[in-house]
């Protein structure tokens, strides 16, 4: 057993300094976004917000705040506003021009915001549209409005009541900016050192439909995020199979949990790779990592291993299984707490080890020539429980080791581009394909339109 330390992730921003950032609020004050000094696909931007006529005022005085920023309130982090953080040369306030009052058409609630948006697209420019709530609150609308928006591939953030009510609070704030900044097209941060170079990590997640009758087929959802080495999003693939009760059944004997037949893990690998075939001027990476919460099975295995042969790339490939849940702990005996980057090793001859991604960060600076240290855990500490990484010993991929595993996971955790969080679980990878396609699924479950599958993104999921 071997208890060790990882060192919390360098973050690259805007401009330069001679020494790392960990932290994204200090990185984005003091540094700016990470395409600001580079070429990005706005330098001004423009909202137009759509909602119940009542929450014009609440939403013009919020949307100010997050334009000018507030002062830093007890434990709150400090917010110098959208337009200084993010160096903009202009955001769009909130008047009469730019607010769309559903109330003024006719219909269902839902109807009514339909007709908000088309009437938005047809009249106004803007780079994002903002969508408050209505009073009564519909359980279903944000996920049938976000399906509509997919579908016509409209940056949109939804704003519920319960925010408004917020605008003083500076981690917020923070908060709305950066996602609002990263839907819109944005690039807030990336990470500075990737661990493994020439690579791409794919996070793969699986969905089961519920039966409707013994003798019917289930159908398997799944979808796979692709992310660069820097921990930049680079595509997202949703694919479907129908799979016999029988299948079913034989998965959750041989590993008490859901495993999807070759050939949809080929489709998913081929899908996510097609950002490649479709630009002759990118090479494939070298190296493929693969997470998923759930083991790997042989089926999965081939289909990734066909999907490969197919594109006749020579890529070597690392499969790395993520434990949610895991019975080790481990406190400092001065104040009980947890530190984020602990690593636990319990066996040197087994490719397994317990990660804490939650907990209280160390970190350093230079003061007057000298290091000094200090800790940070964020407006909220969240649970300690850790979290376990296990490199599949059918990894074909031998400069990548077990640490080196933990610390790309540990890295992928600070680029989720909706919080400035630095305590955060799971790594982006499998946080955004399992909220894809648990809402796929739900759709799929409801019988909705699913025009909107091909369009998926992992900004529309902030």
């Amino acid at each position: 057993m071997n208890l060790t330390h990882l060192a919390e992730p360098h973050l690259q921003f805007g401009e330069s300094l001679s020494y790392d950032v960990y932290d994204p609020v200090y990185g984005l004050h003091r540094l700016g976004p990470f395409d600001w000094t580079r070429q990005r696909p706005f330098n001004s931007l423009s909202v137009v917000a759509i909602g119940p006529e009542s929450s014009q005022g609440p939403l013009t005085d919020f949307w100010q705040k997050v334009i000018d920023g507030v002062a830093r309130l007890q434990y709150e982090p400090k917010f110098e506003g959208l337009k200084g953080v993010y160096r903009l040369e202009d955001v769009t306030t909130i008047t009469d021009s730019n607010f769309v009052a559903v109330d003024r058409f006719q219909g269902a609630t839902e109807e009514r915001y339909i007709a908000a948006i088309d009437y938005s697209i047809d009249n106004c420019e803007f780079d994002l549209l903002l969508i408050v709530e209505p009073q009564e609150r519909i359980y279903y609308l944000h996920d049938f409005l976000k399906r509509v928006l997919i579908a016509k591939e409209i940056p949109s953030q939804y704003v519920e009541l319960d925010t408004l009510n917020k605008a003083r609070q500076g981690s917020v704030l923070n908060n709305f900016a950066v996602a609002s900044y990263a839907k819109a097209g944005g690039l807030p941060w990336q990470l500075k050192y990737p661990v493994i170079t020439n690579s791409c990590i794919i996070g793969v997640s699986f969905h089961l439909l519920r039966a409707t009758s013994s003798q019917e087929q289930r159908t398997v959802v799944g979808v796979a995020e692709m992310i660069d080495e820097f921990g930049t999003h680079l595509n997202m693939a949703v694919s479907t199979v129908e799979v016999a009760h029988e299948e079913i059944r034989q998965f959750r004997r041989d590993l008490n949990a859901l495993y999807v037949p070759s050939d949809l893990m080929e489709q998913l690998i081929k899908n996510a790779l097609s950002r490649y075939s479709h630009r002759p001027d990118l090479a494939l990476p070298e190296r493929l990592i693969v997470h998923k919460t759930s083991a790997f099975h042989e089926e999965e295995i081939s289909g990734l291993q066909a999907a490969l042969e197919e594109l006749e790339a020579d890529i070597e490939y690392a499969l790395v299984h993520i434990k949610e849940e895991t019975i080790h702990r481990v406190y400092r005996e001065t104040d009980k707490e947890a530190v984020r980057g602990m690593l636990l090793t319990l066996r040197d001859d087994f490719p397994e080890a317990v990660l804490w991604t939650v907990g209280k960060v160390p970190f350093r600076y230079r003061k007057d020539g000298n290091w000094e240290y200090y800790e940070k855990s964020g407006t909220k500490i969240g649970t300690s429980d850790p979290i376990v990484v296990y490199l599949d010993q059918a990894s074909r991929c031998p400069d990548f080791d077990l640490r080196k595993a933990a610390s790309q996971v540990l890295g992928l955790t600070k680029m989720r581009w909706n919080t400035v969080e630095l305590s955060i679980s799971l790594p982006a990878s499998i946080y955004f394909a399992r909220r894809a396609g648990k809402f796929v699924a739900d759709a799929m479950r409801h019988s909705a339109d699913l025009s909107f599958v091909g369009k998926v993104d992992a900004r529309h999921f902030l």
